[in-house]
Formats: C-alpha cells, structure tokens, sequence
C-alpha cells in the first residue's frame, strides 16, 4: 500500500470517528423543557418602539424599533432580495414565470410557506404543508432555501425557488447540503452507488442544467453537516457537544482534498460571515462550563478573543461590523451548547453592534424591555431579523 493511500485512509477513519462521538454525545443530553413564561412587559402587539434618549448617557443603547412580523409562529425564515446579481432571470424565464420579488418568507408551524405582508394579514403561498420539518437553508441573497424533512424515517431534501413559486428536485439518498456563496451551486453528500456505507461530496449547478454533477470525494461519514463558505472551500461540520472534542475539516472544491481546519475542540461551532473571510467560534470545556468565543479567519486561525459570552447562531457576522444578542445571565451549570440547543434552557438577550474597524461595542437594544431570545440573525438594509425562542415567531429590529 502506498503511502498517499495510508495517509487518505487515516484521515477518513478520523473522520468517521469524529462523526460517531459527536453523534452519540448530542444523543446523550436529549432533553426538552417547556420554555418558561414571558413577564408581563414582553412583546405581545405588532410594534413596540423604544425610546433610549432618556438613558443614552448610561447604557449607551440607540434608538430602535422592534416589531412582530409574522402572523403565526414559525419553523424558519429568509429575506429575499431580487435585486442581487445572482438571482438575475432570463427574458424567456421571466415571460412564463410569475416573479415574485423581494420580500421575507418564512415556513410556519402549519407547514406553509409564507411571504410577509406589511398590509395585512400574509400571504400563503403553497397550499399542501411540509410535513415534518426538520431545517431550512437559504442561499446568501434568499432565492432558494433547501428544505429537509423526515418521510417514513428518511431524510429529504428539496430546493424552493423564492422567485417563481416552485420546488426543483434534489436527487434521493441525501444526508446533507449547502448552496454555495453565490446560489448558483448546491454541494450535498449522497449515498455512494458500490459502497452503501461511504457518501460521496457532490457539486450540482443550479443554473446550467446541463452541467453535470462533480464528485469531490467519497468517504465514511453519517451525521456531518456542510458548510459552503466560500467560493472554493466546503467544511464538514460535526454536531456541537460539550461532552466531546471534534474539529470541522474543509473540502477544496477544485483541488478536491481534504484537510483539517480547526483543532479538536468541545462544543464547537463556527458561524461564518458570507465570504468565510472571517468567523465567530464558540467552544467549551468543563462539561460545557467554560465558554470560549473567539473571531477567527478564514483558514481557522484566531484573530481576537472576545470578551462576552454568546452562542454563534445568535449572531450575524459580517465585516466590519458584527450584531450580536447576548444573553443578560448564563446558569454557570449548563452545559454549552447542548443545554441551548436542546432547549433545556432559555436567555433574556440584549443586543449588541460590535465594530472592528473603530473596535466599539455598542448597545442597540435593551433586553430588560422584553423577553426576547434570538436566534437565526440576519442584517440587510438596517433590519435585524430574528426568531424569538419564546413564542417562535419572527421579529425585526429597525436601526
């Protein structure tokens, strides 16, 4: 046996190790608790505004305005935005296609698809429900989410097309999948054709239907996510615990190799801005009692050690400035981040605009005014989106 096959051997079976252990740790510390009940001054009416003049001097927080934008709780959302160059549609396209436009859409609790209504109540568009959603991802300017459910135990994957109302096909026999940076690409692992128990990485354009699909590489794998960071660089993503150590390896899309990215860490979590030039790392210790938050670059190296505490995925990262809900207090006996993922425990969150360029930290909502416990943040023209754990429905944060 050659040495070069040694070496891609042994990376494979870490992988497959990693993916067991983390597996079997997010299995352990399955629990679920009824969130507690919001106080008397939490948001319940479309439209709260508040006013920060009085107390600037103090807690340094803006004026901003915070409403309730979808009608019914949610599962997920996207913000479309059609004016992106990459959800351009042909003349041909566009005659026999009903373009629907920018806007915000969200799945809700009853399986349909929404689009948000500013004047009045929103608008349904898909009459049959997903059943047993599982998770949402949408491509950077929100043309098309991938939509995984559960049928008859199986996972399965479809892509909806915000513009026109459609869903387009992904093949059967998927684990997982991620668009690229522009939308235009979906990369997923599939089942390999003569070695059920290995997946292979694949490329699929979405654009160019006669392009044919591209097998990055094939290997032993179950419970990986992906993450298409960048335009050449796909990461496989572990499930956080804090009861095990995993390190997220990275895929060259044109060199198709495999390398690792970050050092073994419990509990870790990246969440990358939209060109993987910059990330917010969370990892822990202890069982979870030690949190760590780091910003790191695109080749995994830390860059800054921050000094708050908060989960990635309540973040939006971009450069230069980041947007952040913090908790107010975090049990020092939780175990981070499976206790929060499994909803074994709840935060009261304000909100925070970290700048790197002027290196400010800026108060920009006052979590004392509301029960709020953001996750899913997305920033675009001076709007800060989220879902509020406490009632799952979708929020906005006006700047």
């Amino acid at each position: 046996m050659s040495k070069k096959i040694i070496i891609i051997t042994v990376i494979i079976l870490c992988v497959i190790a990693l993916g067991a252990g983390a597996y079997f740790a997010w299995q352990k510390t399955r629990t679920i608790l009824t969130p507690p009940i919001s106080p008397q001054n939490s948001v319940d009416g479309k439209s709260i505004s508040i006013n920060n003049s009085a107390n600037s001097s103090s807690s340094g927080a803006v004026a901003s305005k915070l409403s309730v934008i979808s009608d019914t709780a949610v599962y997920g959302y996207w913000v479309f935005n059609s004016n992106s160059s990459s959800t351009a549609v042909s003349p041909s396209a566009s005659s026999t296609l009903k373009i629907q436009g920018s806007g915000v859409f969200y799945i809700g609790r009853d399986g349909i698809i929404y689009k948000v209504k500013a004047d009045g109540a929103d608008e349904a568009l898909t009459l049959n429900p997903i059943e047993n959603f599982q998770s949402l991802k949408s491509s950077f300017d929100g043309k098309r989410v991938i939509i995984k459910n559960n049928s008859a135990g199986i996972p399965k994957f479809v892509v909806y097309n915000s513009g026109n109302n459609i869903f387009e096909s992904l093949p059967d026999k998927i684990t997982a999948a991620d668009f690229s940076p522009d939308g235009k690409k979906v990369a997923y692992f599939s089942a390999n054709a003569r070695d059920l128990n290995k997946s292979d990485l694949i490329t699929k354009s979405l654009v160019d239907l006669k392009q044919k699909p591209a097998t990055l590489l094939s290997l032993y794998q179950e419970s990986f996510d992906l993450d298409w960071i960048s335009q050449n660089k796909i990461t496989l993503v572990p499930r956080p615990s804090a009861f095990y150590s995993a390190s997220i390896w990275a895929v060259d899309a044109v060199k198709k190799t495999l390398n690792q990215l970050t050092a073994e860490k419990n509990g870790l979590i990246i969440n990358w801005s939209s060109d993987g030039k910059i990330g917010l790392q969370f990892s822990s210790s202890m069982e979870g009692r030690n949190r760590i938050l780091n910003l790191i670059d695109g080749q995994g190296e830390i860059k800054a050690n921050l000094e708050f505490v908060t989960l990635p995925e309540k973040c939006f990262v971009s450069d230069p400035k980041i947007y952040c809900a913090i908790p107010e207090d975090i049990p020092d006996k939780s175990a981070l981040p499976d206790a929060y993922l499994k909803n074994a425990i709840y935060s009261v969150d304000s909100f925070y605009q970290i700048d790197m360029v002027n290196n400010s930290f800026e108060l920009i909502f006052d979590g004392s005014v509301s029960a709020i416990d953001a996750v899913n943040l997305k920033f675009t023209d001076g709007k800060l989106f989220f879902v509020n754990k406490y009632d799952n429905k979708l929020y906005v944060l006006e700047l």
